[in-house]
């Protein structure tokens, strides 16, 4: 990104993009082809998200940024950095997707670079009333939480964090849980389950930050579902576009003490 460039993340975007000549229906087209290219949905920038991201209408998440970045040929870490976001070589690592070569960037940046930064969001430093994705990977302490999970290694594992006051799936993940989130696992199935346990939860980047909860699918809309014994309502976006889905959770570690901190709050609203 420039030197000298001002202006809000929406402004930026829209004067890179200009940069390169192209229009919002040639970054939709060829956002197509990166997302397949990746196999990942997520990827995809519809023409109609981008105009709403330049008009910073929204936050979008690591993939849409990945996917800017290689139609701007700007580095990663410059875009994140824009929303307040983690390190590029971290998440790049953990997302399981390709950083810009440097005969791809305008300004070459090292080809390697070991993965020993502490991450930019953590448990410790961050707003702990709204769910989050621990960017640049978890702490120690997360990391030790959740060592003795069951993993599938060929998935990248990305880690976040219930709310203290998200009550969506509560009591069946509590405010607090530390969460594992396999991000190979962002397929969304129409079918019957025999219990809750088996039905899978999935981690969202939406509108107003993230979220976690069951989901379901019908033609352009996802509906993201509450546990029954939670005061939270279901909430609808349009998919693909308003929402991403991150990953499945497929790991968590919570306390089992009984808190009832923010049901009074969401009842009263």
């Amino acid at each position: 990104m420039s030197r000298g460039t001002t202006g809000s993340a929406g402004d930026q975007l829209r004067a890179l993009r200009e940069a390169k000549g192209m229009g919002l229906r040639d970054v939709e087209s060829h956002s197509r082809e990166i997302a397949a290219h990746v196999h990942v949905d997520e990827c995809f920038v519809s023409h109609q998200y981008l105009s709403a991201l330049e008009a910073d209408c929204h936050k979008p998440g690591v993939y849409k940024l990945y996917t800017l970045s290689r139609l701007y040929g700007t580095k990663l870490d410059s875009l994140l950095k824009l929303y307040g976001m983690g390190n590029e070589y971290i998440v790049l690592a953990e997302l399981g997707l390709a950083r810009l070569t440097s005969t791809e960037e305008a300004q070459g940046v090292p080809e390697s670079q070991e993965l020993v930064h502490f991450p930019e969001t953590s448990p410790a430093s961050s707003d702990l009333d709204q769910t989050q994705l621990l960017l640049g990977g978890a702490d120690v302490s997360v990391r030790a939480a959740l060592a003795l999970l069951p993993t599938d290694m060929s998935h990248p594992l990305l880690y976040g964090m219930v709310g203290r006051k998200d009550l969506t799936m509560d009591p069946l993940l509590r405010p607090g849980a530390l969460l594992q989130i396999d991000s190979g696992r962002r397929r969304v199935e129409a079918r019957v389950w025999r219990s809750e346990l088996e039905r899978p939860i999935f981690f969202l980047k939406e509108p107003r930050g993230y979220a976690c909860g069951w989901c379901e699918v019908k033609e352009s809309c996802l509906s993201l579902i509450p546990y029954p014994l939670s005061p939270v309502r279901i909430r609808q976006f349009r998919y693909p576009g308003e929402v991403e889905i991150i990953g499945q959770v497929t790991g968590v570690a919570m306390s089992l003490a009984t808190a009832d901190r923010g049901w009074r709050g969401l009842e009263s609203e």
